[in-house]
């Protein structure tokens, strides 16, 4: 049984999906249900191997500094991965350096002869210090990276790119919407090459994986608006990451392109200014209507001769909103979970794109 654990400050969920894909193509392959990525969480993942069971893929998640170091000596992992260090969970450790400390854990944790897959997307993951004997894998955007994916093009809004590991180039065309999944497919790249995956193997796999989890990136089609809901959570990264769809799609559209956003929780101190800097990225990107939901901050520092906003106290009185949509209209729903904005997505769907003969990609 090979084990796998997964860290960082986004991402995870999604890479450990198309991990998971990949790897089922190998052998039985047990993961994490939903976002079990705790001291519950990653016990019960593990007690559900099997002498049949080739791979455990664990998320690792942590609330304070040392969770992630528990989770790696029970779970004892053969590959560890860091995927990046953000924003989130800022107010709870009070800086990146105490974020990107704590989820280093799991590089410190690895014993000899294991491997670990860090990302090159910020200063921290790449220094990540391990033990003696363990193998350094890099993914990213760099040529000195070990994966990495060259030729990037969106198509829809979907991903489009040469995965080259070494010598080894194959296409990959992501059907997980955004051009930054690209990270999460070369993470789970990464990992799954130095499992002994073959290159082609994994950018067929990459190409034909469908979303698992719900919520992320979900995208809806119908009566001719397009609905993108990643309500199921939200950082400042993340949030940067979906306007750029939102703003991509709606531009190869055609039409308009609406952000209903909702607070983004545990940043801290820093909360304020970071949701003022997300109005100020979604008018920088040409989005034409900023809704914000209980979170007037978003509104602070735009320019409302650039951008049509509006606030309200709760998404149902938003509701009023919906009249206003027209055929060719790109909508974007996201927040931080505990917002339950999923139900703001849900009365689009049911309000405006009921019986519509669009599939949910």
């Amino acid at each position: 049984l090979k084990v796998i654990g997964i860290t960082g400050s986004q991402g995870k969920t999604t890479t450990k999906d198309l991990l998971f894909s990949i790897l089922s193509n190998e052998g039985e392959t047990i993961a994490s249900l939903a976002s079990f990525n705790n001291e519950l969480g990653v016990p019960l993942t593990l007690l559900r191997c099997t002498d049949k069971s080739k791979y455990c893929i664990l998320e690792m998640g942590a609330r304070k500094s040392g969770d992630i170091a528990a989770l790696t000596s029970l779970a004892n992992p053969d590959v560890g991965a860091v995927l990046k260090v953000g924003n989130a969970h800022l107010g709870q450790f009070g800086s990146q350096e105490m974020i990107a400390k704590t989820k280093g854990e799991l590089i410190a944790g690895l014993k000899s002869g294991a491997v670990a897959v860090l990302g090159t997307y910020d200063s921290f993951t790449p220094e990540m210090a391990s033990a003696k004997g363990v193998m350094r894998v890099t993914f990213g955007d760099s040529a000195k990276c070990d994966i990495r994916a060259a030729d990037i093009e969106a198509r829809g809004g979907f991903a489009h790119f040469d995965l080259v590991i070494g010598s080894d180039r194959h296409a990959v065309e992501l059907q997980i919407l955004g051009l930054h999944q690209i990270s999460n497919a070369l993470a789970a790249a990464a990992i799954a090459s130095s499992l002994g995956v073959s290159v082609n193997r994994i950018a067929s796999t990459l190409s034909n994986h469908a979303p698992l989890s719900k919520w992320r990136m979900e995208l809806d089609e119908a009566n001719g608006l397009t609905l993108i809901n990643d309500s199921y959570n939200a950082n400042p990264e993340s949030m940067e990451a979906a306007l750029k769809v939102l703003s991509l799609l709606a531009q190869e559209r055609g039409g308009r392109s609406w952000a209903f956003l909702g607070l983004m929780h545990e940043l801290g101190e820093a909360s304020d200014q970071m949701h003022e800097e997300i109005g100020v990225i979604a008018q920088n990107l040409g989005i034409d209507y900023l809704v914000a939901i209980n979170s007037k901050s978003y509104l602070k520092q735009i320019n409302p001769s650039i951008v049509t906003a509006r606030h309200f106290d709760n998404w149902k009185e938003s509701l009023s909103l919906f009249s206003e949509f027209n055929p060719g209209d790109v909508i974007l729903v996201k927040a931080s979970r505990a917002e339950g904005l999923e139900e703001l997505a849900s009365a689009i769907k049911t309000s405006v794109m009921i019986e519509a003969e669009g599939e949910s990609i």
